[in-house]
């Protein structure tokens, strides 16, 4: 009989829809070499008997931007992970009206090239804190959401507490009510400290990034342990961001 050891779990997750991605017409590459996965419903994709160390996953998949993972493996545990895809702006099939940002991001009026940043709708899944204080070095706690758990895409980035502390945390599983975290907290938060699913971009060259949403609204862009605020009009925004000064200029 043979038996395989599971080396790494990855959802696929359309982070324009917010809904999983099933990866039957994924092509996947792993330290540059193609490595088809095992697909399970729910966007899952299951690798096993990888060799132990840190790995390389390219996904590429239509209609979406070609994405990168880096993930480690052991013979003690696997990787569970999840890959939030964004629409490729020329393939990805939008129906009705998108609301596009175009965001720069300067340092003393310079373009801040290559330069990764978080950004957070209002209307995404969100979660608080639903205990009296989230103790700095905790690696669990109590969550209140207000979505169905099959609404996130577990392990998930969140940012937590944006006008007091604000921090990125990764959350692993959440069972109805206690919350377990990658890391432990940096700092303490208190009841009702919302959290918000955060999705990873990154600036080209001249310190830009072009962005789709499924709707106009608040958004939160965090830099460098900063948090800014904007509000987007339906259809294609503008906007300026000099870190250096944290000031905000819209076009």
């Amino acid at each position: 009989m043979i038996r395989r050891r599971v080396s790494a779990v990855v959802r696929l997750w359309d982070g324009f829809l917010g809904q999983a991605v099933e990866g039957a017409q994924v092509q996947c590459q792993i330290d540059g070499m193609m490595y088809k996965p095992i697909c399970k419903p729910g966007g899952y994709l299951v690798w096993t008997d990888l060799a132990n160390g840190t790995h390389t996953l390219s996904i590429t998949l239509a209609g979406f931007e070609p994405q990168t993972l880096i993930f480690s493996t052991s013979s003690h545990d696997f990787f569970n992970g999840c890959m939030v895809l964004k629409p490729d702006r020329t393939r990805y099939p939008v129906r009705g009206m998108v609301t596009q940002l175009d965001l720069c991001l300067q340092v003393n009026d310079k373009p801040l090239a290559q330069e990764k940043f978080w950004l957070c709708i209002s209307n995404s899944p969100m979660m608080k804190i639903a205990q009296d204080i989230a103790t700095a070095g905790s690696d669990t706690v109590r969550l209140f959401c207000n979505c169905r758990t099959a609404a996130l895409a577990l392990p998930m980035p969140f940012l937590l507490d944006a006008l007091q502390n604000p921090e990125l945390v990764l959350l692993c599983t959440w069972d109805g009510q206690t919350g377990r975290l990658q890391t432990p907290l940096v700092h303490s938060h208190r009841r009702g400290s919302t959290l918000f699913v955060a999705q990873q971009y990154q600036t080209d060259e001249q310190g830009k990034a072009c962005i789709w949403l499924r709707e106009p609204g608040h958004v939160l862009v965090y830099q460098n342990e900063r948090v800014y605020a904007l509000t987007l009009m339906q259809g294609q925004n503008t906007c300026t961001l000099d870190v250096s000064l944290r000031a905000e200029r819209k076009d």
